[in-house]
């Protein structure tokens, strides 16, 4: 990481809530939701796929919902994402060669004895790392909540269009399967400009959406505008490259829990290490401790004790406390690095302790579909709330 003192364009891009890989994500992570509703400290991990009208879920899950349950949220998650009877009927798929539906598929055991054995090694009231592996927080002083610059914008992009959806669904053209692209020029270091926007945005059969996605993608660089004070006077809109995208959906493109964990995290601005977040219980260290590496670069660079800083935690199966803590920063006066230090090492990084400050166990449903649905790290969809009270609560820095 360097702090570049010089002209340069950087890109990154999100995805919206009905991508077939996020379509992945959130049943997950629903599934999750409610299995601990009953029981906050079972054991949860979820993968899983999709494709056409086939989703296969597997797993390791502690004191499993009921399988008709279960099938009830997974049902109702796909209808809301724009998946259900209706979108079977449109690409005419059949389940059970009788009616337009869906075939789900669960293979789901019990947690490993050999790993529930290393995560309970203190005891069932103080948890240890339930694998090994490293995970990296990033935060820089680019965009309002601390994240990289092209991907706030890009996902703040799509919230807007996403919801135009949902509010006209039925009526409009649109459909909620959707990508951005956006690449921002940064002079010095500090994003200046919108330079290009790409947007790939579902469709109707036989029907033109460009204009209104246009319109849409204008309205929210204005409000982008007012917020950063970036140039978007030649922004350049480009949407559907191909021409079309009226085959859309898990039709188009199989989905699978995970994949895009670069954008529930940072966008192509620092390194991603460990795994798939969504679907796991908090003794995941993969899940847990990128939220303690946010919080903690967040607060340095809020605390003004660098413009940029990437925090690396490590961790071993079997052990509650973090076995190495990294730091690195740019732009961080030479006189700070010893106050850096003691900062850094104010910060609890055990796993009991990072369950116990974001209260892990006991997150609303409205947080599990907000990490689901948009990421992991930043604004939140509800940031508009005065009282911030459905933020992340990593993203709530002292």
């Amino acid at each position: 990481m360097k702090f570049n003192e010089q002209e340069v364009l950087r890109t990154s891009e999100h995805i919206s809530p009905s991508h077939p890989d996020k379509v992945c994500d959130l049943i997950a992570e629903r599934l999750l939701a409610f299995t601990q509703k009953g029981n906050p400290g079972a054991r949860f991990a979820c993968d899983g796929a999709i494709k056409n009208n086939v989703l296969s879920l597997v797993g390791e899950v502690s004191q499993r919902l009921d399988k008709e349950e279960e099938n009830e949220i997974i049902l109702q998650t796909l209808e809301e994402l724009g998946y259900g009877t209706d979108y079977c009927k449109e690409f005419n798929l059949t389940a059970y060669g009788k009616r337009n539906g869906w075939y789900i598929n669960k293979t789901f055991t019990g947690q490993s004895e050999n790993i529930a054995r290393g995560v309970d090694s203190l005891g069932k009231t103080k948890a240890s790392a339930g694998d090994i592996g490293i995970m990296f927080g990033y935060a820089a002083q680019e965009a309002p909540d601390l994240t990289f610059a092209p991907h706030w914008t890009a996902k703040r992009l799509l919230r807007d269009l996403y919801s135009q959806w949902k509010k006209s669904r039925g009526v409009t053209a649109l459909r909620p399967d959707m990508k951005a692209l956006v690449t921002i020029r940064y002079v010095g270091g500090v994003p200046v400009e919108v330079t290009k926007v790409t947007l790939c945005v579902s469709h109707a059969a036989d029907s033109n959406v460009i204009p209104e996605v246009i319109r849409s993608a204008k309205i929210t660089l204005s409000k982008i505008q007012n917020t950063t004070g970036w140039d978007i006077d030649s922004t350049i809109i480009q949407v559907n490259p191909t021409g079309a995208f009226s085959i859309y959906g898990p039709v188009a493109d199989s989905g699978l829990v995970g994949r895009k964990i670069v954008c529930d995290q940072y966008g192509g601005a620092a390194p991603v290490g460990g795994g798939n977040l969504n679907g796991k219980d908090a003794t995941k260290v993969d899940r847990s401790a990128v939220y303690m590496a946010r919080y903690m670069a967040k607060s340095i660079v809020a605390e003004g004790l660098a413009h940029e800083a990437v925090v690396q935690l490590a961790y071993e199966i079997g052990r509650p406390n973090a076995v190495s803590v990294n730091v690195e920063t740019d732009g961080t006066p030479f006189w700070r690095k010893r106050t850096l230090r003691n900062f850094v090492a104010k910060f609890d990084t055990s796993v009991q302790a990072i369950i116990d400050r974001f209260d892990l166990y006991n997150m609303s449903h409205a947080v599990h579909d907000e990490c689901a649905m948009w990421g992991h790290i930043g604004d939140t969809s509800l940031h508009t709330h005065p009282d911030n009270s459905y933020m992340l609560p990593w993203e709530r820095i002292k």
